[in-house]
């Protein structure tokens, strides 16, 4: 027996022969069942075994349990090394009675997982908290000591936002909510997250139930999107102020008014508590621009603004902050076919326009860019002599520019009373000056009609019913005659009418024959007269 053995058996007595020593050895030692180590898994509680710590190293735990040699812990096992003191009693899983180097086979993890497993267990069935220690960092997360009991957390599963330095947790000791087990694997995963979250709800229904619409409050700008910005207002708990919110005026993106961690000052607009959800606005704590807003810019009224933006069918000028106009494409000028706005204008110019309506419901104002200067149609009547220089011919007839951006259609069956017109390049060219009547004008299409015939009198108001004169056959049909008379006027004799009655009038009637004919009727609007060459 060497004198380890001696001592932890407290032998003074060294006299004593070797069969009282060998008895007084056998019955210091506790008595195990031989078959324990046959024991099946579910009966792993069986093993554990209570041993006193003898002695501590640097490294290890001596502890004695009762067998012929100790067995020995690393000192690192223990949850808390710095509080393992000589003379403890602690828990222990006896593996064997005696390993490959002698010593008792037993582990302090094994015994610390099977005694905390119930309480583990039941945390996650009833869905309580458990506190640990954060203990060191892994791939992928954290190992966290629960009452000696090793359990994961996953990076996932530290905190709401990702932890850059992992390390700077190591020794916190928190709550953590159990979210997976697995007995067999020795498989513990835990959640500090889902605390935090759950805290962050409770806190955030708290305050919601605090928070009414209308209230101001200061926050600092999180995040910046397309569509708006998230505020905390207070810590853990957010609102969002969408950029329509923010100003009265027109803004692209939210950057343009908000930076990250900046400052604001913002006012409750919407609570919904069911969701969690809080919005915000910036605007709403400067005063409405549309209020008032026939009185600051009354209909008639010239304004200046900045052209802010510019669509196909018009343009917006800026007024003030939160009130734009719209110049319609169509109210820009009284002569030019403007087909694109940036013909006049550009964004960025600071342009004056005449107030035409104001729509304070919708927010609408109509500006009018031509109204800064007169009509010149209004200075254009029907029945007005005028001349004009011809810009354009075409088959249908010429377009004659009768004041500047100002151009009337002299139609080709407006030059002549007697129509013998074919084409009118055979009388106009492009450049010639011409002196025209102005006979329609359409204000709504901006179209005015001219004519050079009706510089003179109509040929027909020179006959009469009853009026005998000459005319010449044109063309023979089976029933009517038509004849043509001078300045260009037509007519016909209707069978009716007729005096050499046939049943074929060309053995009778040729064409170009002349005839003395009398007037029986004068349609003047169709510029058509009745004949008959029964002249007596």
């Amino acid at each position: 027996m060497d004198e380890k053995i001696k001592e932890s058996l407290q032998i003074k007595d060294c006299n004593m022969n070797q069969e009282e020593l060998k008895k007084l050895y056998e019955n210091s030692f506790k008595s195990y069942d031989l078959d324990i180590i046959s024991k099946k898994e579910e009966d792993e509680s069986s093993r554990l075994v209570n041993g006193r710590i003898v002695r501590i190293t640097d490294k290890d735990v001596i502890v004695e349990v009762g067998l012929k040699s100790e067995g020995i812990i690393p000192l690192s096992d223990f949850s808390e090394p710095e509080n393992a003191k000589v003379g403890d009693v602690v828990s222990v899983y006896l593996e064997g009675f005696e390993n490959e180097d002698g010593f008792a086979d037993i582990s302090l993890k094994k015994a610390q997982f099977i005694n905390v497993w119930p309480k583990i267990n039941d945390s996650y069935e009833n869905g309580t908290n458990i506190t640990g220690i954060i203990k060191k960092q892994v791939k992928g997360g954290m190992i966290v000591d629960l009452m000696g009991v090793e359990a994961f957390l996953p990076g996932s599963q530290i905190d709401l936002q990702p932890v850059e330095d992992m390390n700077s947790l190591i020794g916190l000791k928190t709550e953590f909510k159990v979210i997976k087990l697995n007995y067999k694997r020795r498989n513990i995963v835990v959640s500090r997250r889902q605390i935090l979250e759950n805290e962050k709800e409770n806190k955030k229904f708290e305050f919601l139930n605090n928070l009414k619409v209308g209230d101001i409050v200061e926050g600092v700008v999180k995040n910046i999107t397309d569509f708006g910005a998230f505020i905390e207002i207070d810590k853990g708990i957010d609102g969002l102020l969408y950029i329509t919110d923010m100003s009265w005026g027109r803004i692209v993106h939210p950057s343009e008014m908000l930076s990250l961690n900046e400052k604001v000052k913002v006012v409750i607009t919407a609570i919904n508590k069911e969701k969690g959800r809080i919005s915000l606005g910036m605007k709403q704590l400067t005063p409405y621009p549309w209020e008032n807003i026939e009185q600051k810019f009354p209909i008639g009224s010239r304004v200046k603004g900045k052209v802010v933006s510019i669509e196909d069918y018009g343009a917006f000028v800026e007024l003030e902050k939160g009130v734009e106009g719209l110049i319609h494409i169509s109210e820009m000028s009284w002569t030019q076919n403007v087909k694109k706005p940036q013909e006049i204008m550009n964004v960025g110019d600071v342009v004056e326009s005449i107030v035409l309506s104001i729509d304070k419901k919708n927010e609408r104002i109509s500006l009018g860019l031509k109204q800064l200067s007169d009509n010149p149609y209004d200075n254009i009547n029907v029945g007005q002599r005028i001349k004009g220089k011809i810009t354009k011919i075409q088959k249908f007839g010429a377009f004659v520019e009768i004041a500047p951006g100002i151009e009337g259609l002299l139609h080709i069956s407006n030059i002549s009373w007697d129509n013998k017109i074919s084409k009118i390049e055979d009388l106009f060219k492009v450049g010639d000056v011409v002196e025209c009547l102005v006979i329609n004008i359409d204000n709504k299409k901006k179209r005015i009609s001219l004519g050079i015939k009706q510089l003179q009198k109509d040929p027909i108001e020179h006959y009469s019913e009853g009026d005998v004169v000459k005319g010449k056959v044109v063309e023979i049909k089976e029933k009517s005659i038509y004849i043509y008379v001078e300045d260009g006027i037509k007519g016909l004799i209707p069978q009716r009418l007729i005096a050499k009655q046939s049943d074929n009038l060309t053995n009778e009637y040729k064409t170009d024959m002349e005839l003395e004919l009398k007037i029986v009727d004068i349609d003047r609007d169709k510029r058509r007269i009745i004949f008959t060459d029964r002249v007596e």
